[in-house]
C-alpha cells in the first residue's frame, strides 16, 4: 500500500512567496517597459517636432534671402526704383502679376514661406496682404529736431491724446536723440536731470533710437500711448536729419500731421491729404490694387491740384516728402508641409548702399 506523504507547509508557503515575487517582479517590467515606450515616443515626438521646426527655420530664412533679391531686383530697374506705392513697395510687379503671385506658397524643399502683413481695417476686421511694408511710411524718430518735432505732437494728438502730453512726448523724443543738454520746448522736453532725478534714475541717451521700445524710457510715454503710436513710427534709419516720409504709402494720418507740422496750413493740410489718398487709390478708390499710383511731386498739376495747393506740396516735399523708399520690413512665415509646423521671421531691409544692393538691419524670429 501506497502512503502519500504530505509537503510540509513551510515549503508551500515558500513556493507561494516566490511566486508572488515573481508575480511582482513582472508588473514592475511591464510597468518599465510601459513607461520606456511612452518615454520613447515622447522623445520620438519631440524629435521630429525638433526636425521640422529646423527645416521651417531654415525655410524662413530662405525667405528673407528671397525678399532680398525681389528688392534688389526692383532697385536695378529705374523705372519701378523712383516710386513706390503699398500694391507695389519693394518689388517689380510683372504685367499680369499679383503679389500673391511672387509672395505666397512660395515653395523650398519639403516646405513653403509666405511673406505677407496684417492690417486692421476701420471696422475693426484685419486683412492679410501679401508683400513688402514701407518702413519710410512712418515718422523716423531719429530724424525728429527742435524745428520739426511737432510732427509727432500732432500725429500724437490725431491719434486720440490730449495736447499737453503730445506736446512732452514728442519734445522728450528730441531730447532724448540730441547730443545737447538743452530742454526742448520746456517745460515738456526732458535732459539728464529729469531722468536723473526719478526714483530708479539713469541717464539721457542723446544717441539715436535703437528700437521703438526704447520709448519707455521717454517721458510722458505709456503702454496706452505706445501701443497706438507703435505702428506709425520707426528707427530707420538711424544716422539720419531728414524724415523722407513716402506720400504714396503713408497713412492719412501721418501725411496730415506732416501737414500741419507746417505754419498756418490746417485747411490746406485737411483738404490736400484728402486729394492725397484720393488720387494715389486710383480709379477704383480702393488701397492695395492694381491701379494704385505714385503721386506727382514734381508736377502737381498733373493731378488736378490747383496753384496754392501744388505750393502746399511743394513746402510738404521741403519738409521730407518723398516718392520712394529704401527701408522695408519683412514679415516671413517658413512652414514645413508634412508637419504644418511654423517659423516666424520679422526683418527690416535696407537697399541704401550705392549698389542698391540689400541690406538686413535687425531680424528676430516672432
Amino acid at each position: 500500500m501506497i502512503k502519500i506523504i504530505p509537503a510540509k507547509s513551510g515549503k508551500r508557503k515558500d513556493s507561494g512567496i516566490i511566486l508572488l515575487i515573481v508575480l511582482w517582479l513582472l508588473v514592475i517590467l511591464s510597468l518599465i517597459a510601459i513607461g520606456l515606450g511612452r518615454r520613447t515616443s515622447v522623445d520620438f515626438s519631440l524629435a521630429k517636432y525638433g526636425v521640422g521646426k529646423l527645416k521651417a527655420d531654415f525655410t524662413a530664412r530662405a525667405g528673407l534671402t528671397y525678399a532680398l533679391e525681389q528688392i534688389s531686383r526692383d532697385a536695378q530697374d529705374s523705372t519701378t526704383a523712383a516710386w513706390d506705392t503699398l500694391y507695389q513697395c519693394g518689388v517689380k510687379i510683372e504685367e499680369g502679376q499679383v503679389p500673391e503671385d511672387i509672395f505666397k506658397h512660395a515653395a523650398v524643399g519639403e516646405g513653403y514661406f509666405d511673406i505677407q502683413y496684417s492690417v486692421a481695417a476701420l471696422d475693426g476686421t484685419v486683412n492679410a496682404r501679401y508683400g513688402l511694408q514701407d518702413e519710410t511710411a512712418k515718422i523716423n524718430l531719429n530724424a525728429l529736431n527742435q524745428v520739426n518735432f511737432s510732427v509727432l505732437k500732432h500725429l500724437i494728438t490725431f491719434l486720440g491724446f490730449e495736447d499737453g502730453v503730445a506736446n512732452t512726448v514728442a519734445a522728450a523724443v528730441v531730447d532724448w536723440v540730441d547730443a545737447d543738454s538743452d530742454v526742448t520746448a520746456a517745460p515738456h522736453g526732458a535732459e539728464d536731470d529729469d531722468y536723473m532725478s526719478l526714483s530708479k534714475p539713469y541717464h539721457c541717451k542723446n544717441l539715436p533710437f535703437d528700437s521703438l521700445e526704447e520709448l519707455f524710457l521717454v517721458k510722458g510715454m505709456t503702454s496706452e500711448i505706445f501701443a497706438t503710436l507703435k505702428d506709425y513710427v520707426t528707427v530707420y534709419p538711424k544716422e539720419t536729419d531728414t524724415l523722407s516720409i513716402n506720400v504714396n504709402t503713408a497713412p492719412e494720418v501721418v501725411i496730415r500731421a506732416l501737414g500741419y507740422s507746417l505754419p498756418d496750413s490746417t485747411a490746406d493740410a485737411d483738404r490736400i491729404t484728402r486729394n492725397i489718398i484720393a488720387y494715389r487709390s486710383g480709379e477704383d478708390q480702393e488701397i492695395f490694387t492694381a491701379d494704385d499710383r505714385p503721386v506727382e511731386l514734381i508736377d502737381p498739376g498733373k493731378m488736378g491740384f490747383t496753384d496754392s495747393e501744388t505750393g502746399f506740396l511743394h513746402n510738404l516735399r521741403n519738409r521730407g516728402l518723398g516718392l520712394s523708399s529704401n527701408y522695408f520690413r519683412v514679415n516671413i512665415r517658413g512652414v514645413t508641409e508634412a508637419s504644418l509646423i511654423k517659423s516666424d521671421i520679422e526683418a527690416v531691409v535696407s537697399r541704401e548702399n550705392s549698389e542698391r544692393n540689400s541690406d538686413v538691419l535687425f531680424w528676430r524670429r516672432k
